[in-house]
């Protein structure tokens, strides 16, 4: 695939290198930072990265968070210092780094696959391999999560962080409908090749093309703007203004482009979660997603111990369409051969390598595929990779519904409320599908930093200067 990326890839890959220097010079630079992301979200190639020596590589997943979080660290020195890194949820991150390298203790023998159509030999794991997991926790989890904590100073900064969502998807929806009409074929175009050449078939939906654009899949693109829809329904509520025109309207047009991604799940995310944004309480939309959290915590758990009621999900898909059935049928069959093959190292999982990977005993060739991150996850990291990726995304969710009586302003109770409905439903996703895109975690450390700041008065001395009045009365500039 890298092979394949013409010039352009990687001068706008290195792009992100230079740009992420404005941060350092910028008179504000929690909004150049937000800018930068939703770039590199947006419009970064996809399949192309730089490695470096004993460094994961380093992708438009991977190399904004880095680069702006080292620039940040330089231009809010004080402000880093005193959000004393490492304690509270972040404990997570180290947790999850701690347990690759048990990882390897796990896998210290080589496997041999025979068949009639594959031999060959599944290396043994070494220390090595240890670190490369851990520092890839650090790159893809923690240091998103770390970067959104840091940014969110107050309510002024989380307003900034929906409308760049929000604002995104805008700007996304021109891209979209032309791909809608046109086929997906930008990246091809711009970069030299599609962004995964061999699942066209997949971009074919409901007589008609599933829009990918610059991202990974065409889930991907649905659900970012299915969180675009969740931001701008936020900052309707709280009555903020995009060059003097309500985001309400604004509101429905993003929906309706979610409607043209042709993606049922986060379709279905969004007509649930909308209505409850925009007429419930902030209590009541974090017991919302606290319920939510509560599903993707026990998904795993029970279809792991087979409680979980599979049989009967796939009868009641049958009587509704007989092609959702046989998927769901086809998935749930799938995920338990990985499962049954995963309890053996349930602990810390089988590691790299596709280890974790179940192959047929008479030709040799793999047997499984992979969908849902949860799945994915426990097959390499077992249990304990599990429950600090998850718990790392969802305690900010957990703290959030337990704080947010502490917050004085109802608007910021909305924005609490909002982003932990966008963190709930970037995590209900990951049930399904896999963690296409690194911004979820950087969701939920955002999440995380603006309930600190908004409940501890400590912090909130320490911000300066306080959120303008404008930003306060609901109007940005």
């Amino acid at each position: 695939m890298m092979n394949s990326l013409n010039a352009f890839a990687w001068v706008a890959l290195a792009g992100m290198i230079i740009t992420g220097v404005a941060v350092l010079f910028a008179r504000k630079p929690e909004d150049t930072c937000y800018l930068l992301i939703m770039a590199a979200i947006l419009f970064l190639p996809v399949g192309i990265w730089f490695k470096l020596p004993k460094v994961p590589p380093l992708d438009k997943d991977t190399l904004p968070y880095l680069v702006l979080l080292l620039a940040y660290f330089i231009r809010r020195s004080r402000w880093v210092g005193r959000n004393r890194l490492g304690r509270g949820v972040d404990v997570f991150i180290v947790l999850s780094m701690v347990a690759a390298i048990f990882t390897v203790y796990g896998n210290r023998d080589p496997i041999t696959v025979s068949g009639y159509e594959v031999n060959k030999v599944i290396p043994a794991l070494n220390l090595n391999d240890g670190l490369a997991m851990a520092g890839d926790d650090l790159l893809r989890m923690g240091i998103p999560f770390v970067l959104g904590r840091l940014l969110v100073r107050g309510p002024r900064e989380a307003t900034r962080l929906l409308t760049a969502f929000a604002v995104a998807g805008l700007v996304y929806s021109v891209l979209i409908l032309w791909e809608v009409r046109m086929s997906p074929q930008l990246h091809a175009s711009f970069y030299g090749a599609p962004p995964r050449r061999e699942d066209f078939q997949q971009t074919i939906r409901w007589g008609g093309y599933r829009p990918v654009v610059f991202m990974p899949h065409g889930l991907a693109v649905a659900l970012f703007i299915c969180n675009a829809v969740l931001a701008a329904a936020v900052l309707a509520r709280n009555r903020i203004k995009l060059l003097g025109i309500s985001w309400q309207p604004l509101t429905f047009y993003l929906l309706l482009i979610l409607l043209a991604c042709k993606s049922l799940a986060a379709i279905i995310y969004a007509v649930v979660a909308l209505p409850i944004l925009a007429f419930t309480r902030a209590r009541k939309q974090l017991r919302v997603a606290v319920l939510v959290a509560m599903v993707v915590l026990l998904y795993p758990a029970t279809r792991g111990s087979d409680l979980f009621p599979a049989k009967g999900l796939v009868s009641i898909f049958k009587s509704m369409s007989a092609d959702r059935a046989e998927s769901l049928e086809f998935r749930i069959i799938n995920e338990d051969l990985l499962l049954d093959h995963a309890r053996s190292h349930g602990y810390f999982g089988w590691g790299a390598y596709g280890r974790n990977i179940v192959h047929d005993k008479e030709s040799g060739k793999e047997a499984t595929t992979f969908d849902g991150f949860w799945i994915i996850i426990f097959s390499m990291r077992g249990a304990a990779g599990l429950a600090c990726a998850f718990l790392l995304l969802l305690s900010p969710i957990f703290i959030a519904a337990r704080r947010v009586r502490k917050i004085p302003e109802k608007r910021d109770q909305l924005l609490v409320a909002g982003l932990g409905m966008m963190v709930a439903v970037s995590a209900l996703d990951l049930l399904p599908n896999g963690l296409l895109l690194t911004y979820p975690y950087f969701l939920a450390g955002s999440l995380y930093g603006l309930t600190r700041i908004l409940t501890s008065a400590r912090l909130q001395a320490a911000v300066a200067p306080a959120a303008p009045p404008s930003v306060r009365q609901g109007m940005v500039a």
